[in-house]
């Protein structure tokens, strides 16, 4: 069928389906069990040995259908894997030490001084703040730090300043003189001692270290969370420049990053700089998989890197994050995966960094798993596509949307993209730990169009359609 794409004007339905476009979707076609046959399958080793840089060439064409016709498939895999050993990792969540909070601190802004965050400012903080905003009241000035918008926002935004400096001008005679910030303890409180200005804390809360520090005239917040309840574990640290307003952000982003573009030389530099203090925090093993440059629309150069774990020498696959750490599901978790991201300018000053749930590993359980042939798990894959549905792939609502204007929706799946190497799983029966395992992850495009004249509604490119394990091809349910 010939498609042609159709743009927005005149048409209604199309501006709900271009927005729902952006959403993941959802995946409703998961296939687990726990029989018992898993924790055999894993204690099975391969037959061969196989050097760490060994590589194997893998291909799978098939043309399909869903059962019930609403989705078309095309798998066309022509790709290069590893054929190295692969193992299978029992991991555990690490629980972040107040030792290591402060270490991780350290190394992240340097030997600075921490203080506890609170919501109190000091007359030089307040005047500092002034300051800052005090050179956004002109037209020209709002409009070069948002450079895309227009005359009505522009007002609204110096309207909104000018509104700012007004209220922490006045408040600037009942702030204190002096510095009213404790230096941080690097204890443990509730997360509510933090936003409870009588420093009240809550037993069901998060455990929570939140601190502040400056380096180079800018404020950063710290902040480590943890805990092991038995709703969900949580271990995770943020840093980022503090918002007093909504303001701060860009006119930190524009200062530091509205440079020169940075040379090829120089985000090598920023790599291996951020190699160095994922060493330094001595928790777990890492591999860059990430490491790209953005440029924004108000020419802001950003160095993206981000990092995954790496269990008995082999690197985790990078999945989407989870959204939904309470599910009731048998085989859901209750761990974020396992993740680092730093953001730094060109000349390397920190704009974001998250960790995300390091792991601690429990034993090798095997360290040379026997897998299923690569045509036993693309016959796995093609049973599990062709009895998902078109909702299987749906985007915010998509396929209701077009049955209320009867439009007969049509959907293609072209999946073009294989990656191999081990995926996390949970451990059954416990909430505790989970296992890595060697596992395929297959991508591609997700297209939704009108049956009736070809037109292209919406499409979505380079998205996960499903992660399989090769040990005993269970599909993998995060």
């Amino acid at each position: 069928m010939n498609k042609k794409r159709i743009y927005l004007s005149g048409i209604t339905i199309l501006s709900v389906l271009l927005t729902a476009c952006q959403m993941n979707p959802s995946k409703n076609m998961v296939v687990s069990k726990n029989d018992g046959s898993f924790d055999i399958s894993i204690v099975e080793s391969a037959s061969a040995n196989h050097n760490a840089n060994d590589m194997q060439s893998v291909s799978h064409t098939k043309i399909f259908s869903a059962t019930d016709h609403s989705v078309n498939f095309e798998i066309d895999i022509d790709a290069i894997i590893a054929e190295r050993n692969m193992p299978v990792v029992e991991v555990a969540p690490h629980y972040i030490t107040e030792s290591e909070a402060k270490n991780i601190a350290t190394i992240l802004l340097g030997d600075t001084i921490f203080y506890e965050k609170d919501t109190l400012l000091s007359r030089d903080e307040i005047q500092q703040c002034v300051s800052r905003w005090s050179r956004l009241t002109s037209v020209d000035a709002m409009r070069e730090l948002f450079s895309t918008a227009d005359d009505i926002t522009i007002a609204w935004h110096i309207d909104r300043i000018k509104a700012n400096i007004k209220t922490y001008t006045m408040a600037f005679e009942s702030a204190p003189e002096e510095n009213p910030h404790n230096p941080c303890d690097w204890t443990y409180k509730k997360d509510s001692y933090y936003s409870d200005p009588q420093h009240q804390e809550h037993s069901a809360d998060n455990d929570s270290i939140q601190a502040t520090a400056h380096v180079d005239n800018i404020p950063y917040v710290f902040s480590v969370s943890t805990r092991n309840g038995n709703d969900y574990k949580l271990n995770s640290v943020f840093v980022y420049p503090r918002e007093i307003n909504m303001y701060d952000n860009a006119i930190y982003t524009a200062r530091l990053c509205r440079t020169s573009k940075p040379t090829n030389e120089q985000i090598a530099d920023i790599r291996l700089m951020a190699e160095s203090m994922l060493k330094q925090m001595n928790i777990g093993q890492w591999d860059i998989d990430q490491c790209y440059l953005e440029t924004n629309s108000k020419n802001e150069h950003i160095v993206h890197i981000n990092a995954v774990p790496v269990l008995n020498g082999v690197s985790a696959l990078r999945l989407p994050q989870l959204d939904n750490l309470k599910s009731q599901e048998t085989f859901a978790s209750n761990y974020y995966l396992t993740n680092v991201s730093f953001n730094f300018s060109p000349n390397g000053d920190l704009l974001f960094f998250e960790l995300q749930s390091p792991i601690d590993i429990c034993s090798v359980i095997n360290d040379n798993v026997s897998v299923l042939p690569f045509t036993d798990l693309m016959n796995r894959v093609e049973e599990v596509l062709s009895h998902s549905d078109i909702y299987a792939y749906d985007f915010n609502d998509i396929v209701d949307i077009c049955k209320s204007e009867s439009i007969d929706l049509g959907c293609s799946v072209s999946a073009k993209h294989l990656d191999y190497n081990l995926i996390r799983v949970k451990k059954p029966n416990t909430d505790n730990n989970y296992y890595y395992v060697p596992g395929y992850l297959l991508s591609g495009n997700i297209e939704f169009y009108n049956k009736a004249t070809g037109d292209v509604f919406c499409n979505r490119e380079d998205t996960i359609l499903l992660a399989i394990n090769a040990v005993d091809g269970t599909i993998i349910n995060q």
